[in-house]
């Protein structure tokens, strides 16, 4: 119950983690698409409002380069030559050559050519403001010097008889007249009505905290939304980069800001990101209720399932209860047809074969008990042979033949070798003893036949190495490579430190043996019983047991030749010891 319990709380944390993600996720990428597209919108009005500016433009370019205009304008400066008839003739010739503009753009509201003497030569005024006051005149004058014919724009507040607050925002342009030589011969003023950018501009922000700010080509504020323009700051938007976030009065806002190229207008636009999220918050809830539902419904379904499933369950754990009081006589009954079915068959035969297990260990121990006491009373017989040779030894040694003794003594050793635990490892000083031993009885037995030479150089000799490694391999000379040979029998061995490795070569000028011989005793080696408690002599049990012990990359290296001689290079590593002098082999080897 526990392990189900379990389950589902890791089922339900999974799920609501990744429901969490899921939403973020969602949320991050809701926002980004929608920084998107707003800043898309946003780029689309300002090309929109772009192309309306530019036709400002060639309406003032239109009218500041007309011949006639310049003529009519230039005979105002002075003291008018004509008659007051002739004057209005002029009029009537500049009304009938600018009531086009008026159809080209709707918006303009008024539009005022002045002479160098301040003189309204030419009004054409809307009826919803008053007029331009000499005050205001003078203002749009002023910011006019030092320019060069280019368009000023502002925005202003000018008298309306129609408005309540009797003004009316509007947004003047303004801009010298001058000739083909740079010459000013005049100045132009055109009042739009408010709507020449708020119709253009008003899709961008369809939402009541949506806000939208127009920038002239001096970054001066010239249009906006805003109800309190006074709290706007023209620096901050120009610092914005073309999406940015922004916290106003801990309520986050997404400004976007683009740019034209060509008449060096921007448009900044500003959405609240809380009203977004108000409406992710409805999806993010509709989520959570129908994520609860189904945990509801999980949780519901998991326990009647869990019921079913955790009956046979129950019953297995009450008969391994019974199991472990030690009635082996316990059975369950099966009820299902499904895994816990086989489970329980299981069960029932474990139980029925404990008994017989139960039995076969007893005997098992018994009869190592039985061996255990075999190999006691095997290992009397060497100790006994050990003491026979001592006694012999000193009877030989009494009668004074100490040739013979010398003998026994040599035997002797190499017995009490071969008795010590193999488990424990020995120097090459003890190991090259022992085999110098062997030797001693094989040198009284061919005499001066027998030629044997050893070098060990004194920085190995205090090498640790398994026993009986060497003894083997100059015994198996004197079975195989000297079987034919009765004189001149040489052999050469020398031990020597490569590296980190123990290099003990061991050279004959025995029969030698050709390649397939050496493969047949490598391969002999490798397919060796390992597992057998009394170990074989020669280089087959050599090599089984170094690679038992050692492995890769060490081993018994054998070059031979026939009718030459042989080569066995034992590769060891080298080990000295550190506080003691031996080291005891892991049993399990």
């Amino acid at each position: 119950m526990k392990l189900i319990i379990s389950l589902s709380a890791v089922i339900l944390i999974v799920f609501c983690l990744s429901g969490y993600i899921s939403y973020r996720i969602y949320l991050n990428i809701f926002e980004k698409e929608i920084s998107q597209q707003f800043s898309m919108t946003n780029e689309q009005a300002l090309a929109r409002l772009e192309l309306r500016i530019k036709n400002i433009y060639r309406i003032s370019n239109y009218i500041g380069s007309n011949s006639n205009v310049e003529e009519i304008l230039k005979k105002s400066s002075i003291e008018y030559p004509g008659s007051n008839f002739e004057k209005y003739l002029d009029w009537r010739e500049l009304d009938e050559l600018l009531s086009q503009v008026k159809f080209d753009v709707p918006q303009l509201s008024a539009l005022y050519l002045y002479d160098l003497k301040g003189n309204s030569f030419y009004t054409k005024e809307s009826a919803f403001i008053d007029g331009l006051s000499h005050e205001d005149y003078l203002e749009l004058t002023k910011s006019l010097k030092g320019t060069n014919g280019e368009i000023i724009w502002k925005k202003m507040d000018l008298t309306s008889s129609v408005e309540n607050s009797r003004f009316r925002n509007v947004i003047v342009a303004s801009r010298l007249m001058k000739t083909s030589k740079l010459e000013t011969y005049g100045s132009m003023i055109m009042i739009f009505d408010e709507a020449v950018f708020s119709k253009l501009l008003n899709s961008v922000t369809e939402m009541e905290s949506g806000r939208f700010y127009l920038l002239d080509q001096r970054n001066q504020l010239l249009y906006t939304n805003e109800s309190n323009v006074e709290h706007v700051d023209p620096s901050f938007l120009l610092t914005l980069d073309k999406a940015d976030i922004h916290m106003m009065e801990e309520i986050p806002y997404l400004f976007t800001k683009s740019k034209s190229d060509d008449t060096s207008f921007s448009l900044v636009s500003r959405i609240s990101l809380q009203n977004i999220k108000e409406k992710s918050q409805i999806i993010f809830k509709i989520s959570l209720y129908s994520g609860i539902f189904t945990i509801i419904l999980a949780v519901i379904l998991i326990t009647i399932t869990s019921l079913q499933f955790l009956r046979p369950l129950k019953s297995l754990v009450r008969g391994m209860q019974q199991l472990r009081k030690g009635n082996f006589d316990t059975s369950i009954e099966i009820q299902t047809n499904d895994e816990m079915s086989y489970i329980g068959q299981s069960f029932n035969s474990m139980a029925d074969n404990i008994n017989s297990l139960i039995k076969e260990v007893y005997e098992r121990q018994l009869n190592e008990k039985k061996a255990e006491l075999k190999a006691l009373q095997a290992q009397l017989n060497p100790h006994f042979l050990y003491n026979t040779l001592d006694t012999i030894y000193w009877n030989v040694y009494l009668k004074d033949d100490m040739e013979s003794a010398e003998l026994v003594v040599s035997l002797s050793e190499m017995l009490r070798y071969v008795l010590e635990p193999v488990n424990e490892l020995v120097t090459l000083e003890d190991e090259i003893h022992n085999m110098k031993n062997y030797i001693n009885i094989q040198e009284h037995r061919f005499k001066e036949d027998l030629n044997t030479t050893i070098y060990i150089e004194d920085s190995v000799k205090s090498c640790l190495l398994i026993r009986l490694l060497l003894q083997p391999l100059v015994e198996n000379i004197f079975v195989h490579a000297f079987r034919d040979k009765e004189t001149n029998m040489l052999i050469d061995i020398h031990a020597y430190r490569q590296s980190n490795q123990l290099i003990i070569e061991i050279t004959d000028n025995g029969c030698g043996m050709d390649s397939d011989m050496k493969e047949r005793l490598i391969e002999g080696s490798m397919n060796s019983n390992k597992n057998n408690h009394r170990q074989r002599i020669g280089v087959e049990n050599v090599i089984s047991r170094m690679d038992m012990v050692y492995g890769e990359p060490y081993g018994l290296d054998i070059s031979s030749e026939c009718g030459i001689g042989t080569t066995m290079k034992l590769i060891l590593p080298y080990q000295i010891p550190t506080n003691a002098r031996k080291e005891v082999l892991n049993e399990s080897v």
